[in-house]
């Protein structure tokens, strides 16, 4: 008799959140009874119309605001316990058009994701700086480490600011928008740079985006968000479908196969159908 092959098993969530709930005083819930996993390995895609809780998760998830219920958890331990600098240590967040001083360079800029590091010393270490080094390499932004950010290409500047990201040295990487502004081959290529951190470096990426066929080409795992609940978390071949997304967007969606690939074209309702405006 033939030998069952082994069961591999998903590894750990790396970042946890349980019956996440979120509202401002005397405003509505933006985030209610949210559950999300990421793991190591893996890309996340947090997607769904405008006003769905997508940034406001995020901003949960990187401890920036603080949850009306539920827990949040990095590594095993519960976030809002953890250290300001401690967190730095594990988890980064790139938002939408990070500021950044005009009179500053490239090289600068990345030298700034080793902060949580530093501690007392005032000046970066070879080990830190070889960290910098390596992380500019891994964006391609290497061979502009001299030149000032406000001179860059919006998807230069981009890798520049995933550069620091990464010079963070992080297991959690999170980036709200990251292509919203860039055109199509910045897009590819800020997607591919992506999924390839999370298979080298095992890192766990979670990206809000609003390209629904970026999610389904890269993401291992696509998370719908609608009116502040999850709707559908799973594999986007599963998840990224016409049955799901029609509710959530209020519009058609036709699943064409191109080159081997799914992509989905939207169209709006007909009167006759309803759905959201």
């Amino acid at each position: 008799m033939q030998a069952a092959p082994p069961v591999t098993s998903a590894p750990p969530p790396i970042l946890q959140a349980t019956a996440l709930r979120f509202g401002y005083p005397h405003a509505r819930v933006l985030l209610d009874g949210v559950d999300f996993t990421a793991r190591a390995g893996e890309l996340v895609a947090i997607v769904g119309p405008n006003g769905a809780g997508k940034s406001t998760l995020l901003r949960l998830l990187a401890g920036l605001l603080s949850p009306t219920a539920g827990t949040i958890t990095l590594a095993g331990r519960k976030l809002r316990r953890m250290r300001a600098t401690t967190r730095a240590r594990q988890l980064a967040l790139l938002p939408q058009n990070p500021p950044t001083p005009a009179d500053i360079t490239v090289a600068e800029v990345v030298r700034l994701g080793r902060y949580p590091y530093l501690g007392m010393h005032v000046f970066e270490s070879p080990d830190d700086l070889a960290v910098v080094d390596n992380a500019m390499k891994a964006t391609g932004v290497d061979v502009f480490a001299t030149r000032r950010v406000t001179t860059l290409s919006g998807g230069e500047a981009q890798r520049v600011h995933l550069a620091a990201c990464l010079a963070q040295q992080p297991r959690v990487l999170m980036l709200d928008e990251p292509t919203s502004d860039l055109d199509l081959a910045h897009q590819l290529r800020i997607f591919r740079l992506l999924r390839e951190l999370t298979r080298r470096d095992q890192l766990a990426v979670v990206v809000v985006t609003h390209d629904l066929n970026l999610a389904t080409r890269f993401a291992d795992v696509a998370c719908v968000l609608h009116h502040g609940n999850v709707v559908a978390s799973g594999a986007p071949r599963d998840v990224l479908r016409e049955a799901i997304l029609g509710p959530v967007y209020g519009v058609r969606f036709a699943e064409v196969v191109a080159s081997g690939e799914t992509v989905l074209v939207a169209h709006e309702r007909d009167a006759s159908e309803g759905g959201q405006p």
